[in-house]
């Protein structure tokens, strides 16, 4: 951080638009740092480096994170965006993570090294263009569909992505390829994971906090859950599977802040008028 703050460039936002070609180049980026290490036996050889969604930070994060969600849920904003399920089946959001996290730890490899909250606001874009990822506290081994779909989901508008995304997944493929990564899933395959990883964004960003920094809660919000609409991402995790456990959502989330808990108070407790 100390060489990148005077460097010729600049930090990312989550909100920046970097249009196609932007998210193109950051989408080679990340196979870039996916290659590295693809496949490769220095990752098991790592005990501290744990597997992605086999950890409580990965799988206990609606639960932990409720009460987050919970005053989001209060927004405007977020009513603007939001489907009916997520305010009359919350607990909906913990069995898709239930369910993603298991579908994750079920595959077999080849793994990489994850960077694990690829949000442009985590990167820094040097000024001949490269993109450099920083924040690596939720590094992991795993596959790499989370990195991809959290970044071009979030990165893209609606439209953009709706337009853009079979390509952006075959330039991904194509990149990692060129790095010499064997064993790289067909564009099939690759398509299939990568319509299941909405989950994760649809739960994380919903407990997101503007004033952490990014200020672009719910757009991010509207890009995840429209993504999982159109990608069917429920049904893929989800049908004809009853939930894994039983969760009653705020019992035992986190607190939140004082000022927080002041502005939540400070509603009256009310959801989107589904009446219309």
């Amino acid at each position: 951080m100390k060489d990148l703050t005077p460097a010729d460039g600049r930090f990312g936002n989550s909100g920046d638009h970097l249009g196609v070609d932007g998210v193109a180049e950051g989408i080679e980026s990340l196979a870039a740092l996916h290659g590295s290490l693809w496949g490769s036996g220095r990752l098991d050889q790592q005990r501290w480096l744990p597997r992605w969604m086999d950890t409580p930070v990965d799988t206990e994060q609606v639960v932990r994170i409720y009460n987050y969600i919970a005053l989001n849920l209060e927004d405007p904003a977020y009513q603007a965006v939001l489907p009916p399920w997520a305010y009359e089946t919350p607990e909906q959001l913990n069995h898709l993570l239930d369910e993603l996290s298991a579908y994750e730890q079920q595959q077999l490899g080849p793994l990489c090294l994850v960077h694990g909250d690829a949000h442009q606001g985590n990167s820094f874009l040097r000024a001949d263009g490269k993109r450099l990822w920083l924040d690596f506290q939720l590094v992991r081994k795993g596959t790499p569909w989370r990195d991809v779909s959290y970044f071009l989901l979030g990165a893209l508008t609606v439209e953009e992505r709706r337009a853009h995304d079979t390509e952006l997944i075959k330039l991904y493929r194509e990149k990692l390829v060129s790095t010499g990564a064997q064993g790289v899933p067909d564009q099939d395959a690759a398509w299939a994971q990568f319509r299941r990883w909405p989950a994760y964004g649809m739960q994380c960003w919903l407990g997101n906090v503007d004033r952490w920094g990014q200020q672009t809660g719910a757009e991010m919000v509207k890009r995840f859950y429209a993504a999982g609409d159109d990608y069917d991402t429920a049904k893929l995790l989800t049908a004809g599977k009853p939930p894994r456990r039983t969760v009653i959502l705020g019992e035992g989330a986190s607190a939140l802040p004082p000022d927080l808990q002041q502005l939540r108070d400070s509603r009256t407790p009310s959801g989107p008028d589904r009446t219309q």
